[in-house]
């Protein structure tokens, strides 16, 4: 699944950067339209306890370990 291998290149880049993965539910209100596309992922970046700035610094991380996951073999 690649929330999974996304999770773990995040771990191994940058370890603790990640809370892990919840898989969606079977309760249809707990969906947040993922049933709409098969190969969909909800990502929350940041909360209310963080700057923005340690968002975007966040949301680097995410890019870095997309571009790994998009150019491995």
């Amino acid at each position: 699944m690649f929330a999974n291998h996304l999770h773990q290149k995040l771990e191994k880049l940058y370890p603790g950067i990640s809370r892990g993965v919840i898989e969606q539910g079977e309760n249809p209100r707990n969906t947040y339209n993922q049933e709409i596309q098969k190969q969909s992922v909800l990502l929350n970046i940041g909360g209310t306890e963080n700057t923005m700035e340690e968002a975007f610094r966040a949301t680097d991380a995410l890019a870095e370990a997309i571009k790994e996951i998009v150019q491995e073999p």
